[in-house]
């Protein structure tokens, strides 16, 4: 598998200057996960304490991607 960084080259090599598409959705998702981590909300302390640590990390990863997509990254929604 090949790491980012050799993803990169790999399309600046051939299509000149550019990174892969899903660049912006990875930034995101980082910028939105670090923010939750900070401050998580308080919904994921009584999710944890009423229906346990599975169902809260669910829950967080829902928000995550909610946040992302309000912040504008074009991630498909499930269907």
């Amino acid at each position: 598998m090949m790491r980012l960084s050799e993803i990169n080259r790999h399309i600046s090599l051939r299509h000149g200057q550019g990174t892969p598409h899903n660049m912006g959705i990875k930034t995101t998702l980082e910028k939105v996960g670090h923010e939750i981590k900070e401050n998580p909300p308080k919904i994921l302390a009584h999710t944890k304490k009423k229906f346990g640590k599975a169902r809260a990390e669910k829950q967080r990863k829902a928000i995550l991607l909610s946040k992302a997509r309000k912040e504008g990254a074009k991630i498909p929604l499930k269907k």
